[in-house]
């Protein structure tokens, strides 16, 4: 989605090929990115992955395959030329990003707490306006996490609302509250992971 929107030639199955994986992480992500474009700032606050994660029913699964290539994939970075800094970015440095129209965000959340007034305004199923969310959510009832990557488009202080795309959805675009968003974002799970693209490279 960030590609097409960086006009690069490449398509679902280019991308596929590069990163073989199931259980895609942020720093997945990144280096996935990194092969394409060059102007981008991935936000963690932790580097690595984190043990804590392991006993939660959404990584336990993959937990141990996961580790060993998160870790060394972040051994790398540097050397890569992926810039990964470890800092929480602050709410106001999302909506000065985005408010500027010059850049994206790949953003990791708790679809839990996903929540578009667009889509309740219309009386839209949520499940097909927001990427059918809702039905993921129905197939994991165990899970208080749900790690699923969304993509900040824009900012409008107006109605102190966040723009983004879902990779889930064929079309269309949802709103979140910043409110919502923060705690989203900010959910244990999520390590606060964010990659900020410029969009003008």
């Amino acid at each position: 989605m960030v590609l097409r929107g960086l006009l690069v030639n490449a398509t679902m199955n280019d991308l596929v090929k590069e990163c073989k994986v199931e259980s895609v992480w942020t720093i997945d992500l990144a280096f996935l990115l990194g092969k394409y474009v060059h102007d981008f700032t991935y936000y963690t606050s932790y580097l690595g992955s984190r043990r804590e994660h392991q006993d939660d029913v959404f990584y336990q699964d993959d937990y141990d395959a996961d580790e060993l290539r998160v870790n060394r994939l972040f051994a790398k970075a540097k050397s890569a030329s992926i810039h990964v800094v470890r800092m929480v970015l602050p709410l106001d440095d999302f909506k000065r990003f985005l408010h500027c129209q010059k850049f994206a965000m790949i953003t990791l959340i708790n679809a839990r707490l996903l929540n578009c007034p667009i889509c309740k305004k219309h009386e839209t199923c949520v499940a097909i306006a927001c990427s059918q969310v809702e039905l993921l959510l129905e197939r994991v009832k165990r899970q208080s996490y749900i790690g699923h990557f969304i993509v900040l488009i824009g900012y409008d202080p107006k109605e102190d609302v966040f723009i983004y795309r879902d990779p889930n959805a064929a079309d269309g675009f949802c709103v979140i509250s910043s409110k919502q968003f923060d705690l989203a974002r900010q959910a244990d799970g999520t390590d606060h992971d964010c990659i900020v693209v410029q969009l003008d490279q």
